[in-house]
């Protein structure tokens, strides 16, 4: 089990914090404007009731109406104040009611999945395979015949280089959905990438579920706002009426949200715009990035450079302890061997790979120094 998914490390130990708990911009300066010119004790009286369900209606629709997706209606999304660990084990919890009973899981993918599976008795099942990259594993999912009461979850962008291939990402949603599986779409980072409300719409039109949240690319993960997309024909199976209570938004979460997600007088939807501009600056950044990895022997794994995360591999099979040692904080790969089957274990990167996220531009003096000692 990752520990790394469940430790948050102090980053005032370190010299350049890396890790994925951080992150290379800040939320949109359109938001933090508005919010400046909101009333907090107006915010606080709004807490001291619970939410009429009209509050979250509203919230929903201008989500549906900004994404322009299709033939849904407000009772397809919901909305989760607990982050993903909770809007994951609601989402296994409803799959096993419907009569799932496995979940094929991508190389390298989000590795606490294999924690709610334990929790609703559903197998986890890392994809066997003979190659290890995201590519290889949509690749081998069309190659299943048994098609019986599975689950397919992919990460898009694709974890753990965060490439992503929109072809065949859809191609693999059309084949699970003609043998009657059910696709998890997790695009957590996904705003950033091209087309993305199209890749969306194809989710939910072959009866997927779509995840996503403000924690990433709108970079404000202690809101804990998760919230989820699913096709018409899943609503029945969730909970209604007051039980959904549980999943309402806070006050604060619910204006953040109407914020990024409404149309604005100028015909603007702040988060997308945001969303453009952060893969702008990953973009600038990361080729900044690139040149000082390469210039010092460290290679970078097949990635857009529009994400803000990065997978570096070194001949040096040690080159997490290396990095650690020179008070960089970065993810080790290690710590994902419960996404890989039992063959793979023995071919993959082991303590010479690790995750970072785009460094600041600010950064990146600094993180050129340390990498020439190392």
């Amino acid at each position: 089990m990752s520990s790394w998914y469940i430790t948050k490390t102090d980053s005032n130990n370190y010299l350049l914090d890396l890790s994925l708990w951080t992150n290379p911009s800040w939320p949109s300066k359109k938001l933090l404007e508005c919010l400046k010119n909101k009333n907090l004790v107006e915010i606080i009286n709004d807490a001291s009731n619970y939410s009429p369900e009209v509050f979250e209606k509203t919230i929903k629709e201008i989500l549906i109406n900004a994404l322009k997706i299709k033939w849904i209606d407000y009772t397809s999304v919901e909305f989760n104040a607990n982050g993903s660990y909770q809007l994951w084990d609601e989402m296994i919890r409803m799959l096993k009611q419907m009569g799932m009973d496995e979940v094929l899981i991508p190389n390298y993918s989000f590795p606490n999945v294999s924690q709610r599976c334990q929790r609703h008795w559903i197998k986890y099942s890392p994809i066997e395979w003979k190659n290890i990259t995201p590519r290889d594993s949509l690749l081998w999912i069309q190659n299943i015949k048994d098609l019986h009461k599975k689950i397919v979850y992919i990460d898009y962008p694709h974890n753990p280089t965060w490439s992503f291939d929109e072809k065949l990402t859809l191609e693999t949603m059309d084949y699970v959905s003609k043998n009657w599986w059910i696709v998890i779409l997790d695009i957590a980072y996904g705003e950033v990438l091209p087309n993305i409300s199209e890749t969306i719409q194809t989710c939910i039109d072959t009866g997927g579920i779509v995840l996503w949240s403000l924690s990433k690319t709108q970079w404000l993960p202690d809101l804990r706002a998760w919230w989820w997309l699913i096709s018409p024909n899943m609503v029945e199976w969730h909970y209604h009426g007051d039980e959904r209570m549980v999943f309402n938004l806070s006050s604060l979460s619910r204006l953040v949200y109407e914020i990024l997600f409404k149309e604005w007088e100028d015909w603007s939807i702040i988060a997308l715009e945001h969303a453009k501009s952060s893969a702008q600056y990953n973009s600038k950044v990361n080729k900044q990035l690139y040149e000082i990895l390469y210039k010092n022997w460290l290679e970078v794994l097949e990635t857009s450079l529009f994400t803000p995360i990065q997978t570096i591999t070194s001949p040096s099979w040690w080159l997490y302890e290396k990095m650690i040692k020179a008070w960089i904080n970065v993810e080790n790969l290690n710590e994902w061997q419960v996404t890989l089957s039992e063959w793979q274990k023995e071919q993959w990167y082991k303590n010479n790979a690790v995750r970072m996220r785009t460094p600041k531009e600010e950064e990146l003096e600094l993180l050129e120094s340390i990498v020439k000692k190392i």
